[in-house]
């Protein structure tokens, strides 16, 4: 009976042990995964199009544009199921983001006369590649990054329009976000 007692002992505080263990190893896997995350917004911050008919200014747009899909995406994420954050997941680089140019209109001021350029919003080139999915999941993360800012700033925002289709050529993604370009099959 105390050769039994012992046995049992034994294998309490063993499955103690790999109780402790196990617990280290989540909590060390879990620090991983968020240093993971954090490193894959920095990269994606970082990227840069290979582009060379863009410009700083075209970049530094898509990259600020980029970012607030960032957020929001970091807002949606507790609420999203797996599938959805993996087609987030998928989209959040630049070179899924379409290209904004800064759309000014002349004004003149009414005391001295003089005119002047006023920013009064953005012209956003459609991305001929881009699939109705691709479009819907980019504007649920634009609406909720919109959410979680104040009402001034929200009423300070530039209006975005369409103004043309851009020439890029379709990155190589995921099918359900990138329309593939049609060939000829008369041959």
């Amino acid at each position: 009976m105390e050769t039994m007692n012992k046995r049992l002992d034994s294998i309490l505080e063993g499955q103690k042990k790999l109780e402790e263990k196990n617990m280290n190893l989540q909590q060390e896997n879990a620090k991983l995964k968020s240093q993971l995350e954090r490193k894959t917004v920095q990269t994606r911050r970082r990227s840069t199009r290979s582009s060379s008919k863009q410009s700083n200014v075209e970049i530094l747009n898509d990259l600020r544009k980029l970012e607030r899909r960032c957020s929001g995406f970091d807002v949606l994420k507790p609420s999203l199921s797996a599938k959805e954050r993996m087609y987030c997941e998928e989209i959040l680089f630049i070179d899924y983001m379409s290209s904004e140019e800064s759309d000014y209109e002349e004004q003149e001021d009414p005391i001295t006369g003089e005119k002047h350029r006023a920013l009064v919003g953005y012209l956003t080139k459609k991305l001929p590649f881009e699939r109705t999915m691709l479009a819907n999941v980019k504007t649920k993360l634009d609406r909720a990054h919109r959410n979680t800012l104040t009402p001034h700033a929200r009423q300070m925002a530039k209006s975005r329009h369409v103004g043309g289709v851009s020439e890029r050529p379709a990155p190589e993604g995921p099918s359900w976000a990138v329309r593939l370009p049609q060939t000829n099959s008369s041959e």
